[in-house]
């Protein structure tokens, strides 16, 4: 039987998560799929206050997404509520890692650390970078992007139900 994997989505894949579902819609993207397999239990997702936080202000008051693509704040809100009130585990973190040459992301990372996850999802590209994908590797921590996770979670589907030679399958 494969274990549920811990993961950290970062904030970006949230909101591209949300766009697509909810303003942009189109066919065939990663990100409905992504959701619907945090909505049936697929992964664990690992926050922090800090994630919260940032998902929570990207979608309901900046510049940058909220108004650019006039979401309704109190729809992102609840939105956001409900990601994690269904979210795994929220962890602490201390505020002190200091790893991506964007210092936004480096909450996040550390959210990683501190819940033991397994994946780290990511789209930007300061989760890329060498020293990054170093740390977070030497931790057991893999960064996939976000059509890379949805691969992965194919691939675990499938090996959950691979049968046994008893005919079973796990």
């Amino acid at each position: 039987m494969v274990e549920v994997a811990r993961v950290v989505i970062d904030t970006g894949v949230w909101v591209d998560i949300y766009l697509q579902e909810y303003i942009y819609p189109p066919p065939g993207q990663p990100f409905k799929d992504i959701l619907e397999a945090f909505y049936n239990g697929e992964f664990i997702p690992i926050y922090s206050q800090a994630s919260f936080d940032e998902l929570l202000r990207m979608l309901t008051t900046s510049i940058r997404v909220a108004r650019k693509h006039a979401i309704d704040p109190i729809k992102a809100g609840q939105f956001v509520g409900i990601i994690f009130a269904k979210a795994g585990e929220e962890v602490i973190i201390t505020g002190t890692l200091a790893v991506s040459s964007d210092v936004d992301d480096n909450p996040i990372i550390e959210t990683g650390f501190a819940g033991r996850v397994d994946y780290v999802v990511s789209d930007d590209g300061h989760f890329h970078e060498p020293a990054v994908i170093s740390l977070l590797r030497s931790a057991g921590i893999r960064v996939l992007r976000s059509y890379e996770f949805r691969a992965e979670l194919t691939r675990r589907r499938a090996a959950a139900t691979v049968p046994t030679p008893g005919g079973d399958v796990q």
